[in-house]
């Protein structure tokens, strides 16, 4: 290895070591984290609109959205990314395996208004993008 070329992160590495870390830090019969409680997903949706309303504009600030853009969302909780980009795009495809994640986020979406999302509730592990997704899209968030 030519040590004046900078190595690219293994992103699948990193992302194994934050799974790992999470399970880490549940304890036995710890429910808080099951996302196909509601409960547990309005806990996650109200936590994560207070905490990270900044991160979340600022993020969206810095994607190259347009009005025609398609967009996947891989793991998208109460759709605290799609929820925001829905109005700025053409269409969100939400992927999340949570029930109670999903209906949260589609209240929200009726409350307002939102009617260009659809949900996969799948993991994306099990996702066939033949069947389940109908690419392509202009931008992926994760």
């Amino acid at each position: 290895m030519n040590p004046a070329v900078p190595c690219e992160p293994d992103w699948n590495e990193i992302w194994k070591q934050r799974q790992a870390l999470q399970e880490s830090s549940k304890g036995p019969g710890d429910a808080t984290h099951n996302w196909d409680k509601k409960e547990n997903a309005e806990r996650y949706d109200a936590n994560a609109r207070s905490e990270y309303d900044d991160r979340v504009q600022r993020t969206i600030a810095a994607l190259p959205v347009t009005r025609d853009s398609r967009v996947l969302d891989i793991g998208a909780g109460p759709g605290t990314l799609a929820i925001p980009l829905a109005p700025l795009v053409r269409e969100v495809t939400a992927v999340e395996p949570g029930a109670g994640m999903v209906d949260v986020m589609k209240k929200r979406a009726e409350r307002e208004g939102i009617r260009n999302i659809t949900c996969v509730q799948k993991v994306w592990e099990d996702i066939d993008p033949a069947t389940d997704l109908a690419g392509p899209y202009d931008i992926v968030v994760a």
